[in-house]
């Protein structure tokens, strides 16, 4: 394994979700991943229940998180919060108009949708719990 392998190596290692680091350094390396501090989420946000599946991923700032159904209330979590300063900060820099949300985000928000519809009861609600 050469030295550039093992920088990308070390940030995988730091970061959340990345289980078997040595499959992702050539995304990381792609990504341009940085070190990124998060909390792993082990409870459901609503219940406390710690009985959980997984039913989806994906990468946010260089962090694999897993959308997490929990068996006692159904709730749909992701199981990673990324530091609070990190994301005041992007939403202070990233978040800018109406065309940005109807344009640039609009395949992100048709999937989350889409995840939705497909966990959700019928005529079930979504919160977006977020974090203090």
């Amino acid at each position: 394994m050469n030295v550039d392998d093992e920088y990308w190596l070390e940030i995988l290692r730091h970061n959340k979700g990345f289980d078997e680091p040595g499959q992702w350094i050539e995304y990381a390396r792609r990504e341009n991943f940085r070190k990124v501090e998060a909390t792993k989420i082990t409870r459901c946000p609503d219940c406390r229940s710690d009985i959980y599946s997984p039913v989806g991923q994906y990468v946010y700032y260089s962090t694999l998180i897993t959308l997490q159904q929990c068996k006692n209330c159904e709730l749909v979590f992701s199981n990673t919060h990324i530091n609070g300063d990190l994301i005041s900060q992007h939403f202070g820099m990233a978040y800018k108009d109406e065309v940005y949300f109807s344009l640039q985000r609009k395949q992100i928000f048709s999937y989350i949708a889409q995840l939705a519809d497909v966990n959700s009861p019928p005529k079930g609600k979504v919160l977006d719990i977020g974090e203090d």
